[in-house]
């Protein structure tokens, strides 16, 4: 059951779950004062590339093109609410499968 619940971790899915991680960081930091538009910018770009293996929606260039915090902040948090709704989506399928799968057994 560990090795299934690892290789599950360490497939694609669980690097979805990393990038969903560094948008919640990203928000985070949006609100520091120290924190500038550019750095918020040039962040969101070095993780985009990742999002474009997954069949989610892509906010990332919406994001980059605002103006203000605030924009940033609502389009971001629409990013991670839709990440989250498929990570979980996908987790409970690999629940129902390894739920039938070990009753089988």
């Amino acid at each position: 059951m560990l090795n299934t619940e690892l290789s599950y971790f360490n497939s694609p899915i669980g690097l979805l779950y990393r990038y969903k991680s560094e948008l919640e960081t990203l928000s985070l930091i949006l609100n520091n004062a120290k924190i500038t538009l550019d750095d918020i910018k040039n962040s969101s770009e070095s993780i985009k590339e990742t999002l474009s293996s997954f069949p989610v929606p892509n906010y990332i260039n919406q994001i980059v093109k605002n103006n203000t915090k605030n924009q940033m902040m609502k389009l971001l948090n629409k990013h991670i609410i839709d990440v989250s709704s498929y990570i979980n989506k996908d987790s409970k399928k690999f629940i129902e499968r390894e739920r039938i799968y070990t009753v089988s057994w």
